[in-house]
């Protein structure tokens, strides 16, 4: 019995040692990294989202008449909004959507 319970110690210890270690602890406050949108020049829109609208049917409505690259566009967005990912918007928030 103690050499499953030290068994089980020693892989929960690796195991969160490997997490640590690979997708870190840190919040992203300490990383350095300078992502001020002055620095960005993408022109962009701050629009607030509806029930339904997406980060592309948002960029498609702001930019009517652009073929646009969807890879394009959600590289923006993220740089826009550093930490929001383009498929977790919220209804209501207001984001920085590129205006190309």
């Amino acid at each position: 019995m103690k050499k499953l319970l030290l068994l089980s110690v020693i892989g929960i210890i690796s195991w969160t040692s490997y997490s640590d270690i690979t997708n870190g602890t840190l919040p992203s406050v300490y990383k350095t990294q300078d992502n001020s949108q002055s620095q960005l020049n993408i022109n962009y829109k701050r629009i607030t989202v509806n029930p339904g609208d997406t980060v592309l049917s948002i960029v498609e409505k702001i930019n009517p008449h652009k073929s646009l690259s969807i890879e394009k566009v959600m590289s923006d967005f993220k740089k826009l909004n550093p930490g929001c990912k383009p498929n977790k918007i919220e209804i209501g928030q207001s984001y920085n959507f590129p205006q190309y």
